[in-house]
């Protein structure tokens, strides 16, 4: 990495601002010019023009983020990546693509101006998909299905990369003010951008503080009473504020980025964010008073120096230096002591550092070929939350992760965790943390073997302190069978890392760190007959092995293989007043075998093999051939119409078929337990229950913004949700399902989401 640094120093043109596809420089262009650029895609190191991309990458341009009515990052994804979709779960919302989706966000890397912003211990990707401004973002580009081999181990389903706003493209500042009801969350924003003649800036800032919503939260106990929470279940309780701010602390960013020296770029950002667990538990009782106990929050602040030069008309390198510092705890799901804060309340709390370098020599060898080579190294230390005693520190998925014998966060008599008595999962002592490195080494090969074709060969190798090198290759042939329409094989390989705690009690108690292993054969078409009309097919096969947490152990560890199958198409139209777009995915198990010892997973209920209800029930087994937790078949439609000279409508639109394999558990579950002494009058009320609500039934939605240009610099906008669903969209929690053996359908549990308004002011001065 010192060779980098060194390069870094010489003069250039930055990389970073290339332009990407999508983008204003690309409107005016005509279609054989268009189709000629090459550019850097975040599915790749080299540049391809836009059609050439060895992946299926959906671009949300700033315009789109303005005009569509979303919370967050999730909502937004949902509305524009096919397929895509959201679950609530624990430690907070988990987001799914191509039938890809687990319990936490691990399995995708997600990116602020090239930089991985993942939680490395335990919640992955999810701080920054929660955060409801979005003010600061120019585009979002998502790729779908693995990337491992561009950037890293984690990205087995998919890439989210963030890229702020340029500074100086809009010199002034810029003001908005928002409200959104039932939600009853009020918000303000600031940006300014100057541009002087050594440097440019961008600042940003915002405050979103929200209260949240008495939602019509449905859940099934152990003894199989059921219903509304607080209304025909649990009377006297209420359930958590649906998208409530945790401890009623508002959500804040900043980000500041500063160009200067000509190439050089430097940006500092700052998120802060906490929300109740969605629609998993209830209000606790501390001394007569509920209270929203349960609940994940984070703090997070990075900062970064990138200088992207050009060394000679056939080398250029790109290379960063950043540090960032992650804050997260997790409160348990009921009260252990009755002060709220005492540590004993926390599931896990704690803090981790990085240190990362990173660069990328990129050589035009010939005309013909072009070749990136690449390398970052990184440095985590784990320890004690910003501000707290080491004594505090509580992590790993049990909590087995204290400071020592003197830990704050252990009740008496117990090693290591609050609640488990017998049997006492053994504790690891590390007094005030403990660190890991990474190393990573990656290479890509683009070559033009004759006319029409490309030959793209790539590879990456990473390697961890508690981990053994992992290696994610990747193949792909391009063809361009006549101007504008392009067919490309891609087959490879995506790699991820257990979570980092779970790495270091895994070496703790000597077992082998085994990774998540995704391999994926692509054949994608992509046509753009004119500059305002595109269209895309895809067609997938992914082949896994699924690793996952298993309480019986308290291990993460290879739970089945999975295969599936999918396709997915979308078409694009922008014309002069206004833009189309619509999307079709469907996914489809193929196989699923469970691991030698493991009897259980939420992957799929087709095979299974788990003792339901103990001596007076029976055994669960295989029914149906179905993902969990997934949709087989989703459409989505949207657009943007200027209908008068300063008004603009903007419409999308969401199906979602049902959910037949959440189904399969549900007939599983009774065909277990008919005949048995738990088949009782109680348990068969519980299951119609769930069937008079239709849950895991298809879904639709439907939502709309208008934008009034008030004046040339000021805009009015008013928006709505779920409009033509009423209290029908249900968001259902994921459902892991790794040790359920009670006879009642518990994990049924949903949130039936309201209509919601909003209105929104935005003043640039």
């Amino acid at each position: 990495m010192l060779v980098f640094a060194v390069l870094a120093t010489i003069a250039g043109p930055t990389r970073a601002e290339t332009v990407t596809p999508g983008t204003e420089p690309f409107r005016d262009m005509s279609l054989e010019d268009l189709l000629s650029v090459e550019v850097y895609t975040v599915a790749a190191l080299t540049r391809l023009t836009p059609l050439e991309s060895p992946a299926g990458i959906t671009t949300i341009t700033a315009e789109d983020i303005r005009l569509t009515p979303a919370r967050n990052l999730n909502d937004l994804i949902e509305v524009y990546v096919p397929g895509a979709l959201w679950m609530n779960q624990e430690t907070g919302p988990v987001l799914g693509m191509r039938g890809n989706i687990s319990s936490r966000n691990h399995r995708y890397l997600l990116l602020v101006d090239g930089r991985a912003m993942n939680n490395k211990s335990f919640a992955g990707a999810s701080p920054e998909l929660e955060m409801w401004d979005l003010g600061d973002i120019e585009r979002i580009e998502v790729v779908r299905g693995p990337g491992s081999v561009t950037y890293g181990p984690g990205a087995v389903a998919g890439i989210i990369s963030i890229t702020t706003r340029k500074p100086g493209a809009a010199v002034g500042t810029t003001a908005s003010v928002g409200y959104v009801d039932p939600y009853d969350s009020r918000s303000l924003t600031l940006s300014h951008q100057m541009k002087a003649d050594a440097f440019a800036l961008f600042a940003h800032a915002s405050i979103v503080d929200t209260r949240g919503e008495e939602a019509r939260t449905f859940q099934i106990d152990s003894s199989n009473h059921g219903g509304f929470v607080g209304r025909d279940y649990l009377p006297g309780s209420e359930a958590l504020d649906y998208y409530g701010d945790f401890d009623d602390d508002p959500q804040l960013k900043m980000h500041v980025r500063l160009d200067f020296a000509n190439d050089w770029q430097w940006w500092t950002r700052y998120t802060q964010q906490g929300s109740n667990w969605f629609s998993n538990e209830i209000k606790t009782d501390f001394g007569g008073e509920l209270v929203n106990q349960q609940g994940t929050s984070s703090r997070q602040v990075t900062t970064a120096v990138q200088r992207d030069v050009i060394i000679s008309d056939t080398l250029s390198l790109s290379a960063m230096l950043s540090f960032d510092s992650y804050d997260f705890e997790r409160r348990r799901d009921r009260a252990y002591d009755p002060d709220r804060h005492s540590p004993l309340n926390y599931q896990v709390r704690f803090a981790e550092d990085e240190v990362l370098a990173h660069g990328v020599l990129e050589w035009q060898v010939a005309e013909w070929a072009q070749v990136a080579l690449g390398a970052e190294w990184a440095h985590d230390r784990f320890g004690p939350g910003w501000g707290d005693d080491k004594r505090e520190m509580r992590q790993g998925e049990s909590g087995e992760i204290i400071n020592g014998a003197d830990s704050l966060a252990l009740s008496p008599g117990n090693r290591n965790s609050a609640d488990r008595q017998a049997p006492a999962w053994p504790a690891i002592h590390v007094g005030d943390g403990w660190d890991t490195n990474t190393t990573s080494v990656f290479v890509e090969a683009n070559l033009a073997i004759v006319a029409g074709h490309k030959l793209l060969l790539s590879g990456r190798a990473d390697q961890s302190t508690y981990q053994d090198w992992l290696y994610s290759p990747r193949a792909a042939w391009i063809w361009t069978l006549t101007e504008g329409h392009v067919l490309k094989l891609i087959a490879q390989r995506a790699s991820r890392m257990n979570t980092a705690s779970q790495m270091y009690a895994n070496d703790w108690h000597d077992l082998h760190n085994r990774p998540e292993e995704l391999d994926s054969l692509e054949l994608r078409y992509s046509a753009q007959s004119s500059p305002a009309l595109g269209f895309d097919l895809s067609l997938f096969h992914n082949d896994s092995g699924v690793i996952a947490f298993q309480g019986a152990d308290n291990s993460n560890r290879q739970v089945g293989d999975l295969e599936l199958n999918g396709m997915e198409a979308e078409m694009h139209y922008a014309g002069e007043r206004g833009s189309a777009g619509m999307s079709f995915s469907w996914v489809e198990l193929q196989d699923w075998k469970l691991a030698p010892g493991v009897f259980s997973s939420g992957v799929s209920y087709s095979d299974y093999n788990l003792q339901i209800g103990g001596t007076a029930g029976g055994t669960q087994v295989g029914t149906g051939s179905d993902l969990n937790n997934w949709p087989n078949q989703s459409l989505k439609v949207f657009g943007n119409y200027r209908v008068a000279e300063r008004l603009t409508l903007h419409v999308d639109a969401r199906w979602y078929s049902e959910m037949r394999g959440a189904k399969d558990g549900l007939e599983g579950l009774g065909n277990a337990l008919a005949g048995t002494r738990s088949a009782t009058p109680d348990f068969q009320a519980a299951l119609d229950r769930v069937a008079r609500e239709d849950a895991y039934d298809s879904d639709i939605r439907f939502n709309a913004l208008l934008d009034y240009a008030v004046s040339p610099g000021s805009s009015l906008q008013f928006f709505g949700q779920n409009l033509f669903g009423g209290d029908g969209n249900k968001r259902y929690a994921y459902d892991e399902s790794t040790k359920n053996s009670r006879a009642a359908p518990t994990r049924v549990r949903f949130v039936e989401e309201s209509q919601s308004w909003g209105i929104r002011f935005i003043h640039r001065f």
